[in-house]
């Protein structure tokens, strides 16, 4: 049986510690320094809904400002491209069309059912959720909002299946305007063909699997009573 050698021991340690500093960074930035600016206004107000709602737009002033700033390097606008084609394939799948890049051309390269949606719905249910807390001492706000995550997450996806109901899509659609608007000015570009053939090759790998996996033989439990009998 082989044992880890002191190199990978190392690059172990290293992994964890870069994830460590990733996941505490992105809690200063996202969570203690906007609630921490919107404290900043108490003395003028004391609207704890108020103060939610500053805090939410300092928090999205941050999350635009990053994207943004990433968005002048060169490898994260092909990212950015190939998230482009992403959304133009399957527009091309939801439509029932070929799947080439001739027929992806006068597709957009925006969808309802992005991340970049998932964002910016975080940010508007954490604004409702963290205004039922209150507005305690900076610790007790950072305790909440940490503690409330999964919650946010969750209430978050859920707001995002709708988006895909048409009787939903009125009340979705409102809410998906500022996500929608950042996917078609920050986080896609229009893509090149040969990223629209790899975001293709990846589209059929997940229709074969799906359809390999709808054909598999689904095994049968049967009660035990009816076994016994």
């Amino acid at each position: 049986m082989a044992h880890p050698t002191g190199t990978s021991k190392a690059a172990g340690l290293l992994t964890a510690l870069s994830a460590f500093v990733s996941f505490s960074l992105a809690m200063l930035v996202f969570i203690a320094l906007p609630t921490w600016v919107a404290g900043l206004f108490k003395q003028f107000i004391s609207n704890h809904i108020v103060l939610n709602l500053i805090e939410g737009c300092v928090r999205l002033g941050i999350m635009l400002g990053y994207i943004k700033a990433i968005s002048y390097m060169h490898y994260i606008r092909r990212v950015f491209q190939y998230h482009g084609a992403e959304h133009k394939v399957v527009h091309a799948v939801e439509q029932g069309r070929p799947l080439l890049p001739q027929h992806t051309y006068d597709l957009s390269t925006v969808h309802p059912r992005c991340g970049t949606n998932f964002l910016f719905l975080v940010i508007v249910v954490k604004v409702v959720l963290f205004s039922l807390t209150g507005w305690g001492t900076l610790g007790e706000r950072v305790l909440w909002r940490l503690l409330l995550l999964p919650l946010v997450a969750g209430v978050s996806y859920e707001l995002l299946r709708l988006g895909a109901k048409p009787q939903f899509a009125w009340m979705t659609k409102l809410l998906l305007l500022p996500g929608l608007w950042a996917q078609k000015h920050l986080t896609t570009r229009e893509p090149t063909d040969d990223q629209v053939e790899v975001a293709i090759k990846a589209m059929e790998t997940v229709l074969r699997r799906e359809r390999e996996n709808a054909m598999e033989p689904q095994e049968i439990v049967y009660p035990a009573t009816a076994i016994s009998s």
